[in-house]
């Protein structure tokens, strides 16, 4: 059984009680595990994919969430679309990739860039 993405635990609990949150900000990156520390007191829904880690190493709870990946480094594109599929994979419906110079969203099947 994989384990859960790290800070997961609240997006996982409130899932299994009241369904779907309906966002979930995940730091990915160099200093992904340090960004969703950070933000556990004021946005608890903050998950980190570590530096050099698979996302298919973890379970991912973010069926039904608008996902913002935030990268603190930089990605190449076949990267974060395989971070994307993995995450439409457990029930994401959108995921919208934000870094230093790039943002874009993919949809199931479809990304639209903006650079």
């Amino acid at each position: 059984m994989k384990q859960l993405a790290p800070f997961g635990e609240y997006l996982a609990k409130q899932i299994d009680k009241e369904g779907a949150l309906g966002v979930a900000i995940i730091f990915m990156g160099q200093f992904a595990f340090e960004r969703a520390l950070g933000f556990q007191d004021i946005l608890p829904y903050t998950l980190a994919l570590p530096p050099n880690s698979s996302p298919a190493r973890f379970d991912w709870p973010v069926k039904s969430c608008y996902v913002y990946l935030c990268d603190t480094g930089y990605a190449d594109y076949s990267f974060v679309r395989f971070c994307a599929l993995t995450l439409f994979g457990y029930g994401a419906t959108e995921v919208r990739y934000i870094s230093r110079n790039k943002i874009f969203t993919i949809e199931k099947g479809v990304s639209h860039g903006r650079q």
